[in-house]
């Protein structure tokens, strides 16, 4: 068997501790915090088996493979934008949400439901091939080097996509409200227009608010299923429609996908800081996240906690409808 040192640091030893571990990728892990110490179990060995609920990233090609744990679905529910989908509609580089069961050792599992819901669909209205950025109705989208570009985007760029094509995009948000794509596909110029995004500039009176630099007109709308009936400022909302005159006429409505958050379940969420205050009070995707003196960080330590830094936490929901990490994996 191979081995590899695995750094194990501590806010209050000066001495590093070498831990042994089976042959993988190298990790650096670092438990902090008051009492921390050679003798302290780290929390992540408590993700046993047992239901699930994941947020991320499916980057398996022919497989659904979510923060590392790849799972079986030919009997899974399953939802693209909302509408019933089969399994094989899944495509690397989509954001989805997965309830299900892992399997004890945490590399594999099976899911029970799936959606899969987009950030936007609409036109190119700007591009900036040179810097990875574009905008569509309204919305930054920014790309990085994980980015997955889709067949019928030619070249396989930012620069492959023509002003007015309609594209849909898979990412998340930043705290300024930028999209970071994980997946820029075309769509077809018929398809509905889509947006996912956060209430702001809200007028009641006139039945309009913005999202982005989007104005949003729901005067006309078919279908409002929202919290209290009404959209709020902050409110994430999922909306389709078509655009007239510079604003998102809406059809439908809806409260945003959101992450539920059952007490003492297993959940894992892949996204962005949000909101940062401290290493023990900060939102990854607008969930609400703290740390433990037993929390190990893995690629990274504590202090590089921050606004807009990609993590994946995994770890269970605690009463107060936060998420208590057992373990934060800092990248994708």
């Amino acid at each position: 068997m191979n081995t590899k040192n695995l750094a194990f640091r501590t806010l209050v030893a000066t001495v590093p501790v070498l831990l042994t571990a089976c042959s993988g990728p190298d990790l650096s892990y670092e438990i902090s915090g008051p009492g921390a110490g050679p003798g302290l179990v780290p929390n992540w060995q408590t993700l046993t088996d047992g239901p699930i609920t994941a947020w991320g990233i499916n980057t398996g090609d022919g497989r659904l493979v979510l923060n590392d744990v790849a799972y079986t679905s030919q009997d899974a529910i399953v939802t693209v934008n909302g509408r019933p989908a089969l399994p094989a509609e899944l495509r690397p580089g989509q954001v989805v949400l997965l309830r299900g069961q892992i399997d004890s050792g945490g590399l594999t599992g099976s899911a029970d439901r799936i959606d899969r819901d987009a950030r936007l669909l609409g036109p190119v209205e700007t591009l900036d091939a040179s810097n990875e950025r574009l905008v569509v109705m309204g919305q930054a989208v920014q790309a990085g080097a994980g980015t997955v570009f889709a067949a019928g985007i030619d070249p396989s760029s930012y620069a492959g996509l023509p002003i007015g094509s309609n594209v849909e995009v898979s990412g998340y948000a930043r705290a300024d409200g930028t999209v970071l794509a994980t997946r820029i596909e075309p769509a077809a110029p018929t398809a509905p227009l889509r947006l996912v995004g956060d209430v702001h500039d809200l007028d009641l009176s006139s039945f309009r608010f913005s999202v982005g630099s989007l104005t949003v007109d729901y005067s006309q709308a078919l279908v409002i299923d929202l919290p209290g009936g009404a959209p709020g400022i902050g409110m994430p909302i999922r909306a389709t429609g078509n655009l007239a005159g510079g604003r998102f006429v809406v059809e439908t409505l809806a409260a945003a996908p959101a992450l539920p958050v059952t007490t003492g379940r297993r959940l894992q969420v892949a996204g962005v800081v949000t909101r940062f205050v401290s290493s023990t009070d900060f939102d990854v995707n607008d969930v609400a996240v703290t740390t433990a003196v037993t929390t190990w960080f893995n690629h990274g330590v504590r202090n590089d906690l921050a606004l807009d830094v990609e993590l994946v936490i995994d770890g269970h929901a605690a009463s107060n409808g936060r998420i208590t990490a057992e373990r934060v994996t800092f990248g994708r």
